[in-house]
């Protein structure tokens, strides 16, 4: 397995123990949207994608925003870059907080993110 910090860098498997360790390393954005709805942004440090490993630059995903609450749990937009992540967390709290809870639902199942 190859293991990245947030930068994208490839680093050990020490490494990242010893960075997965540090909950202020891992934690890219975390908004409560209502006392029931939270998402949360994560670094992973792990190529989550389904691409060969090794792939194209800008292939892996490292990062993940997950929408918790009201019964989900399953629900996750994946990123390569904090750049992306950031962006994509603020478009998911815009979302939660913006839409019909149904609609929004519906609307994160059939999410497909590009790659950049």
């Amino acid at each position: 397995m190859t293991y990245y910090d947030r930068t994208g860098v490839v680093i050990d498997a020490n490494r990242w123990c010893e960075l997965h360790e540090q909950t202020d390393y891992l934690r890219v954005a975390l908004t409560v949207v209502s006392p029931t709805l939270t998402v949360s942004t994560v670094w992973l440090g792990f190529d989550r994608s389904l691409g060969p490993p090794g792939g194209p630059p800008g292939s892996i995903e490292i990062f993940e925003t997950m929408v918790f609450g009201d019964g989900i749990g399953e629900e996750c937009v994946r990123y390569a870059t904090e750049a992306e992540a950031l962006v994509g967390h603020d478009e998911m709290v815009e979302r939660m907080r913006s839409e019909d809870f149904e609609q929004a639902l519906s609307k994160l199942s059939t999410m497909v993110r590009g790659q950049s």
